[in-house]
């Protein structure tokens, strides 16, 4: 009888497992594109796949192009995910639309454009204005405060 309960309780602890349940699978490495486009400076892209509980998988491999109106400057890769206009070439300034396409080795294509906003002044709130707001939801934005720029 105490073999029996020994064994079961055995297997019981051995069949238990760190790896996290996946209550989504679909959402499993899924590929997601960070940009951050500042005037004057570098583009940097961060490129990798989504893996629930861990850490991103990181994606080096991938073609990487930023395009203005009159440019179209390729990323290189920088490790990390990074991918960087480590020259310096196309120049980044307020008012101008910019395109990012990736194209990963299995033909997946990303895109996305963006302008980058130009010099501006909040006129409401004013400076010493104090905003308290409940938080808004997903489905309730009136939340939000109202700015006027």
């Amino acid at each position: 009888m105490f073999c029996c309960i020994f064994c079961v309780l055995g297997m019981s602890f051995f069949s238990c497992t760190l790896d996290p349940i996946l209550s989504d699978p679909e959402a499993v490495a899924r590929v997601y594109a960070s940009c951050l486009l500042i005037s004057g400076q570098p583009a940097v892209v961060v490129l990798g796949r989504s893996v629930p509980e861990s850490p991103p998988i990181y994606i080096p491999d991938a073609r990487v192009t930023l395009m203005s109106c009159d440019s179209l400057q390729d990323l290189v890769y920088q490790g990390n995910g990074f991918y960087k206009d480590s020259q310096n070439r196309l120049k980044l300034v307020p008012g101008e639309r910019y395109t990012l396409n990736i194209v990963l080795n299995d033909g997946t294509h990303i895109s996305g454009q963006t302008t980058i906003p130009g010099a501006f002044e909040i006129f409401q709130p004013a400076d010493n204005d104090t905003l308290v707001y409940p938080l808004a939801t997903e489905t309730d934005t009136s939340r939000f405060p109202r700015i006027t720029w």
